[in-house]
């Protein structure tokens, strides 16, 4: 599987021009990284051989991940900390004793 959220979409999200590339590599960093975040905090995998198929799972993923990018992309010079909403939708997917 691909990525879950493409750039044009986590522009969209951001009510970025999604002809403008002047923040491609920056976005799609995020996109990764806010991905693998969801992956680590869950326990769960939703890219490669073994990714989850759950649409209701998925769901969930998705939109951490733009509640994600959004924080993000806002703070660029922050502390990068996950936003509350982002925690609170992947403990209710988090697999019972995936890391802290």
């Amino acid at each position: 599987m691909p990525e879950p959220v493409t750039l044009t979409e986590i522009k969209v999200h951001l009510r970025l021009n999604p002809g403008a590339t002047g923040d491609d590599a920056a976005l799609a960093a995020m996109l990764i990284a806010a991905r693998s975040l969801c992956e680590a905090f869950t326990g769960r995998t939703i890219v490669g051989d073994k990714a989850e198929t759950d649409p209701n799972v998925l769901a969930i993923f998705i939109h951490a991940i733009k509640v994600l990018c959004a924080a993000w992309y806002e703070d660029r010079a922050g502390e990068y900390a996950t936003p509350p909403a982002a925690a609170a939708l992947l403990r209710t997917v988090r697999v019972l004793g995936a890391p802290q």
